[in-house]
């Protein structure tokens, strides 16, 4: 019998840890070589503290790269980068869970964030599932959106090809004055003044003579032909602006996706919808199942005999210190 319980003790003592469980030991914060010295029950609770992370880290990995494609506009490339953040930030939660101590106020605390992310996690996977019922919603809405904007940018265009109509005809009046008058007076007379003088200086006569030169007024009629050319493209611009004013508006705010739009139309399909609001139900039940799988793990289990190992080192290091 002694025989027997030296070789448990012997095989407990020296017991090699395998990859695998060395990496949930990093993965948890357990210490392995305290671990090499505990029984199973403290290697099967290892084991159910790496599944639970392996399921919650996986799940939101999957959350992050979807949330990060659809409404952070990321390539594959940044989303992955963001899905590793977002597991990270998971994991560095739970693992300070099992590294904390078994209280009431841990139990509440993780309770309130376990409800905030079960309710992030089942509205982005509710959103993922029912994606063609929300394009249907958004579809409904955007031609609400879009008949409410088209009458007012028409209302804007339209005053804006009055105004540049009356400008053009303006213009057009002051070309036509200016016209006439160069068929008038196409050149003008420019005198020019020739002065001779003697040896010493003094004026002996002047010399006027006149010279006919292109009429200025000509570079102004080039200006003003170059500016009614200019507004009549800006009117032609506008004027096809007003013929497509409802397929921009359509494009417009067809590509502006936003959660907050896809949270208020999945809100008012659940409410049209009872079975809708069951599988979002569901799916909340199941998220805040999983993100309170460590802290039930922790609460419920039992003390192993690596707690009480690690019990036991804190109070030989306490007396040590004393």
């Amino acid at each position: 019998m002694q025989e027997n319980k030296k070789n448990i003790v012997e095989q407990t003592t020296y017991r090699k840890n395998t990859p695998i469980i060395r990496l949930g030991c990093f993965q948890t914060g357990m210490n392995c070589h305290i671990l090499r010295q505990c029984s199973e029950a403290s290697y099967k609770q290892l084991k159910r503290y790496m599944a639970s992370l392996a399921i919650i880290m996986g799940l939101w990995s999957f959350i992050g790269y979807k949330f990060a494609q659809v409404y952070l506009k990321l390539d594959s490339t940044k989303a992955l980068l963001f899905a590793l953040v977002a597991m990270l930030l998971v994991w560095a939660i739970e693992r300070t869970i099992i590294l904390g101590r078994k209280s009431l106020g841990i139990g509440l605390v993780r309770l309130l964030l376990g409800l905030i992310m079960a309710s992030i996690g089942a509205i982005i996977i509710d959103q993922i599932m029912f994606q063609d019922d929300i394009e249907k919603e958004k579809i409904l809405q955007m031609q609400e959106e879009v008949n409410r904007v088209v009458p007012q940018k028409t209302g804007e265009l339209r005053n804006q090809i009055a105004q540049l109509d009356s400008l053009i005809n303006r213009k057009e009046q002051e070309r036509i004055k200016l016209s006439q008058y160069l068929e008038r007076h196409p050149t003008i007379s420019m005198p020019t003044v020739h002065v001779v003088r003697d040896s010493a200086g003094k004026v002996i006569r002047r010399e006027i003579t006149t010279q006919r030169r292109e009429n200025p007024k000509f570079a102004a009629y080039q200006r003003l032909e170059e500016e009614i050319n200019r507004l009549r493209d800006d009117k032609k611009h506008k004027e096809e602006l007003l013929l497509d004013v409802r397929d921009t508006v359509e494009r417009d705010l067809a590509s502006k996706k936003g959660l907050l739009d896809d949270l208020q139309l999945q809100i008012k399909l659940m409410k049209k919808n009872r079975v809708a609001s069951g599988v979002w139900g569901l799916f909340f039940a199941f998220f805040l199942i999983l993100e309170l799988l460590v802290v039930m793990i922790k609460i419920l289990e039992k003390e192993t005999d690596y707690d009480r190992m690690v019990v036991f080192a804190e109070e030989i290091n306490k007396k040590k210190l004393e």
